[in-house]
């Protein structure tokens, strides 16, 4: 949530953070069920948290390479001076 306050205007935040708490409670009851299915049918869980920890480990690479857009950063005092 704090790199969505870098990368999003002020004016848009609160549906940025609604988007993703809705994103991820679906993601998480959706792998709950998918893992219950998967258990129920008397397969290992091993390789499932395997995949998930590996797209775990990309999304945070994703993360990592979101760059803020530069945006002109004028001092206190520059804008004193013009107006």
């Amino acid at each position: 949530m704090p790199i969505l306050c870098q990368i999003v205007r002020r004016e848009h935040r609160a549906t940025g953070y609604g988007f993703m708490n809705l994103v991820s409670v679906l993601a998480g009851a959706s792998v709950t069920v998918i893992m219950g299915g998967i258990r129920d049918k008397g397969i290992s869980l091993g390789p499932v948290f395997t995949f998930l920890a590996g797209l775990t480990a990309f999304a945070g690479l994703l993360v990592l390479l979101i760059r803020p857009k530069e945006r002109s950063m004028r001092s206190s005092s520059d804008l004193a001076d013009s107006g």
